[in-house]
């Protein structure tokens, strides 16, 4: 039989760690119940911006270093 997380939680004696991890853990429920195809498009879209974003700040260095300005 495996301990209740919540009780181990409980046991630290900190009340503030055990609010903000039942938060954290509230917060990330409805996204553990995600089919895995939607985990992996959220991932994929993560991943989208994360490269738009690289490009846009080396734009943003070439536009800031052009003569013309």
């Amino acid at each position: 039989m495996q301990p209740n997380p919540t009780c181990l939680y409980r046991v630290s004696g900190n009340d503030f760690l055990v609010a903000q991890i039942m938060h954290l853990k509230n917060r990330l429920k409805p996204y553990r119940r995600l089919p895995p195809h939607v985990r992996k498009r959220i991932a994929q879209t993560l991943s989208e911006q994360f490269e738009q974003d690289k490009l846009a700040v080396f734009w943003m260095h070439i536009w800031a270093d052009s003569p013309a300005r």
